[in-house]
């Protein structure tokens, strides 16, 4: 599954866009793919998020999932809070929450409601963002 796994991961990488959605940052993403940490470390947990009973023709909705969530973050948390897209910096950072269990895994609608997550994992960003 692995390998079907890091395929997909690879197509979307490449094509840039999940269900008509360009994701911004695909050089980031890609760089956060190719850390063997963040790597291995996304991975297990999203293996370890698989629900019992997952069939294999459901693996590539639940990389786009993944790689859709990611780019949310980078998009709209990562790179606005570190402007100058320092990768070592977005690196520690995405390791940092990976670490911390964000929800990277769940299903998302495609609209604005998937930022919602983003919410959690940054409260006093977001307030801050309101003002």
């Amino acid at each position: 599954m692995k390998k079907d796994y890091i395929e997909n991961i690879n197509d979307i990488l490449t094509e840039g866009v999940i269900e008509g959605k360009k994701l911004e940052n695909v050089e980031v993403l890609k760089q956060l793919f190719e850390d063997k940490d963040i790597s291995d470390m996304l991975y297990q947990k999203f293996n370890s998020n698989l629900q019992i009973g997952f069939e294999e023709d459901d693996l590539l909705t639940k990389v786009q999932d993944l790689v859709y969530r990611m780019n949310l973050l980078v998009d709209n948390l990562i790179v606005p809070i570190f402007g100058d897209k320092d990768i070592s910096k977005i690196k520690n950072e995405m390791k940092s929450y990976v670490k911390s269990d964000i929800d990277l895994y769940s299903a998302v609608s495609y609209d604005d409601s998937d930022k919602d997550f983003l919410e959690e994992i940054e409260p006093d960003y977001y307030e801050s963002m309101r003002i």
